[in-house]
């Protein structure tokens, strides 16, 4: 039927190029052999058509001047079509060879078409073994199977430029990387898309679009979509250097082209947190394994075949063979590294080989070692943007050691392979195959000059960590060190002494005179790194390692004069400066000591716990110290009309309770001016209520003054008990001036807030006498406390209990007996008094905690009664309000 069309052939191609290849594909030799030639005769037809759409096939035949000369059209569908239904299960092996066998036949017969026949023919035979490969991969379980048949499909597609089937894999490799968390690849894949893309407004032609991006329209809106993904992605891989580089990119178009001041403003926010990100977070360094597949049990893409994978994230060759050998059930483990002969490649079997190689750093990024650069910024370049890796496997020689053969550093051989794969890793790939391998000999020497290099770096690497962040774990430092300078397990120095400075080896190896002196000089120069790592080590170590530190001196003083007695001091462009002397302030309330000397006030200091305040006074002893303590400093700049407490008080008016002078005579007269005795009844029982609430809100007022400079007191000494300061800048109290008056300023932690109680139990302690004895009543009268003038301010004294002369009371709190009066006080005060002697009643003190405030009870009617007369032989002494 389709050779019965004769001129009307060109009409269906290539509309039944489709519909044809599905027919040839069903698994019947006979049809297929009957089919098959219909695609040549389609490949003629357009090959001889016009390039003149109003000429026919006869016109084109009699005049060749205007054929197509080409049949593109024919090869664009039959690629595409081939790919959907190869994928989707039909075709095999079989169809395969019969194609290229049919088609190559009658393409090598023909004159004019032969050479662009016989290439279409190779392109489709290798395209259907590639899509016969990932539809077997493609029900597998195994993702990164399924991931190289996609490359595979990319890199054929990518070579015979068929983008729209390029796109197509792109995505779908994209979406596989995303399945595993592969974000990195997942970045670098999209970029291929993007890398088909201009910076313009132009629309995007069919072939280039994406069915992810259904909105963009232009090839500037497309790729600029892309980008922002290939950002995100990259950031999720914590690839932030190239998060950085596509900003820049993008920022420029921003910037210089379309001056969206807008959108560079967020992207420039973006690409300082990616900086930012750089140095502040921890990102491990991946490792990265050979992995070669040897026989013919793998699938073709593997056979025989060395590929270099990159680790994942704090993964180790243990764990990586773990997961490797998981995904081939039917593979063996080869324990050397041994090339295998031809018995173990063309085996029916499967073999692996799994070692972990070093990336090597190209030439152009070796500039940035020596420099002064972070160290976060060297372990990206270090393990990142790679192309060549090596490995090294030991060989012992002994015939060519030519100095002491039982010693194994003399020869010690080592066979290093330099691995070159196809592409850079990280890639679209967690892994690429190698493309070159070169493979040669160490001599013992040169290991030995190695071995000592990245032992000095390594030692250098230390020391620069150390000095920019104090805060890095000693033990890495400590093993390091007593690794070299304890030549217990290993020898140290001694074994390449014995092995290459000998006249021995001279002898054998005169050619070795220059890297012998290199290696002596490299011994030379470790030992001033070594002085600085133990001095490091030493200012770092906590006491429990003193004795360790102790070992590693000795051991490194022992090394230090051998080395420096055979090959010379050397000196280090490194210097690390002394730490600063780090001190404790010391509390004088740390101390029983200076409790007894130092305390001002009977409050005991409260515990970090929350701990009760207890509440006691001052015994002779500490009286007497106190008094002891205060004469040995001098006052002869202090203004007798001004005291050192009076000073403070008229620079702090609003709490001078809390401003206690060490050595103010006002300490010891307070007494003296706290309570005035009241001369009549009437006055007791004449107060008015507005009286009462007025000293009960100076009250309030002053225990939220009490309460506010007993934090700030808290927070300043809390906050200063570690300080870095030089040794000599600890100093006792330090005298300042406040207002041309010198003041004693105190370094002990105060805690001058007592704990909360009920106004009738305050009322009752600020009335009780220097003795600390006192009557209790059903009744309380009301005190009347005079106000001082000091220096032009009003201040309200606080209760005799702060008195230095007061002494203490060794009555318990819970005896209902009061103790009886003292025989005589100094300072005489009355207005404790009950206003009923008859009705005398002796309540226990209870001393409540902070937190518990008990409401005040209402006042209680009083009786007008005539007031107790005091007792004849103790008058009252006015106080003196001078």
């Amino acid at each position: 039927m389709w050779f019965n069309l004769g001129q009307y052939k060109i009409q269906f191609v290539p509309g039944l190029v489709g519909p044809f290849l599905e027919m040839t594909l069903i698994p019947e030799t006979e049809l297929r052999r009957a089919t098959i030639p219909i695609f040549f005769d389609m490949m003629q037809c357009e090959f001889y058509s016009s390039r003149v759409s109003s000429e026919s096939f006869g016109d084109t035949k009699r005049n060749t001047a205007n054929i197509k000369a080409h049949f593109s059209e024919f090869e664009n569908e039959m690629i595409a079509k081939l790919d959907i239904l190869v994928e989707g299960g039909r075709g095999d092996e079989h169809y395969k060879e019969l194609f290229g066998e049919i088609m190559l036949d009658r393409c090598e017969n023909h004159s004019t078409m032969r050479d662009q026949g016989m290439k279409f023919v190779k392109t489709v035979t290798r395209l259907m073994e590639r899509l016969l490969e990932y539809r077997f991969i493609i029900t597998d379980e195994n993702k990164e199977n399924r991931m190289s048949c996609t490359v595979n499909l990319l890199d054929f597609y990518s070579e015979i430029n068929r983008k729209e089937m390029y796109i197509r894999y792109v995505n779908k490799l994209c979406d596989l990387h995303l399945e595993c968390d592969n974000y990195t690849e997942a970045a670098y894949t999209l970029k291929l898309h993007s890398k088909l893309l201009h910076w313009s407004d132009a629309p995007l032609p069919p072939l280039l679009k994406s069915h992810k991006y259904p909105t963009c329209q232009t090839h500037r809106e497309l790729k600029e979509a892309l980008y922002y993904d290939i950002i995100d992605y990259f950031d999720k891989g914590k690839m932030w250097e190239c998060a950085i580089a596509v900003c820049k990119e993008l920022a420029s178009q921003y910037e210089e082209e379309v001056f969206d001041y807008k959108q560079l403003s967020l992207l420039l926010k973006k690409e300082s947190h990616f900086y930012d990100s750089i140095m502040k977070q921890i990102r491990p360094e991946p490792e990265y394994f050979r992995v070669a597949y040897y026989g013919r049990g793998f699938p073709a893409f593997l056979q025989n075949k060395v590929f270099v994978y990159r680790g994942k994230e704090y993964e180790r060759l243990s764990d990586f063979s773990s997961r490797t050998l998981n995904q081939l059930p039917n593979a063996e483990l080869m324990n050397k590294l041994t090339p295998p002969g031809e018995d173990i490649m063309e085996s029916p079997h499967q073999y692996v080989q799994i070692n972990k190689v070093d990336p090597l750093m190209d030439d152009r990024k070796q500039r940035l070692s020596g420099k002064p650069i972070n160290d976060q910024i060297l372990r990206y370049h270090r393990v990142n943007d790679i192309q060549k890796f090596r490995f090294s496997r030991p060989i012992h020689r002994k015939e060519l050691s030519g100095g002491d053969g039982d010693n194994e550093f003399a020869s010690l051989w080592l066979e290093r392979t330099v691995l070159v794969t196809s592409y850079p890793l990280p890639g679209i790939l967690r892994w690429f195959p190698v493309t070159s391998t070169d493979t040669y000999q160490v001599s013992p020497l040169q290991n030995a000059i190695e071995t000592m290099e990245v032992t000095n770096k390594a030692l250098r690497d230390l020391i620069i960590a150390h000095r920019s962040d104090p805060t890095l774990q000693l033990n890495p430092l400590s093993l390091k060190i007593n690794g070299i300078v304890d030549a217990a397990v290993m020898g140290g120095v001694t074994n390449y002494e014995k092995a290459f400075f000998t006249t021995q080896y001279l002898e054998a190896h005169p050619e070795d005179a220059v890297l012998i002196n290199k290696l002596q000089d490299l011994i030379a120069s470790q030992i001033p790194l070594l002085e600085l790592c133990i001095q490091i080590h030493r200012q770092r170590a906590p006491p429990s390692l003193m004795p360790f530190q102790q070992r590693l001196e000795e051991c490194f003083a022992e090394m230090q004069n051998h080395v420096e007695s055979k090959y010379g001091k050397k000196t280090c462009d490194l210097k690390f400066e002394n730490a600063k002397f780090v001190t404790m302030r010391r509390q004088f309330s740390s101390a029983s000591t200076h409790t007894d000397n130092h305390r001002l006030s009977e409050v005991s200091l409260t515990s970090s716990e929350g701990s009760r305040s207890r509440v006691s006074s001052l015994t002779r002893s500490q009286v007497a110290s106190l008094k002891n303590f205060a004469t040995t400093f001098n006052f002869s700049n202090i203004n007798s009309s001004n005291t050192l407490g009076r000073a403070a008080v008229s620079h702090h008016g609003s709490s001078p309770s809390k401003q206690h002078s060490i050595g103010s005579p006002s300490v010891s007269s307070r007494s003296q001016s706290m309570f005035s005795k009241t001369s009549s009844s009437a006055s007791l029982k004449g107060t008015s209520k507005r009286d009462k609430s007025t000293k009960e809100g100076k009250r309030r007022s002053s225990r939220k003054s009490d309460h506010e400079s007993s934090s700030n007191v808290k927070a300043a000494a809390s906050s200063s008990q570690w300080y870095t300061t030089p040794e000599c800048e600890l100093s006792p109290p330090v005298i300042s001036s406040v207002a041309t008056t010198t003041v004693f300023e105190l370094r002990q932690e105060l805690t001058p807030k007592r704990p909360l109680r009920s106004e009738v139990e305050r009322e009752r302690r600020m009335s009780r006498p220097s003795s600390g004895q006192f009557q209790t009543s059903s009744r309380f009268s009301t005190t009347t406390i005079l106000t001082t003038r000091v220096n032009g301010s009003n201040t309200t004294p606080c209760s005799n209990r702060d008195s230095i002369g007061t002494t203490d009371s060794t009555a318990s709190e819970e005896d209902l007996i009061p103790p009886p009066l003292p025989q005589k006080a100094r300072e005489a005060d009355y207005c404790n008094l009950p206003d009923e002697p008859d009705s005398v009643v002796s309540e226990p003190v209870r001393l409540l905690t902070p937190r518990v405030r008990n409401k005040p009870p209402p006042p209680e009617p009083v009786e007008k009664v005539s007031p107790p007369t005091p007792p004849p032989k103790k008058p009252a002494l006015k106080p003196s309000l001078g």
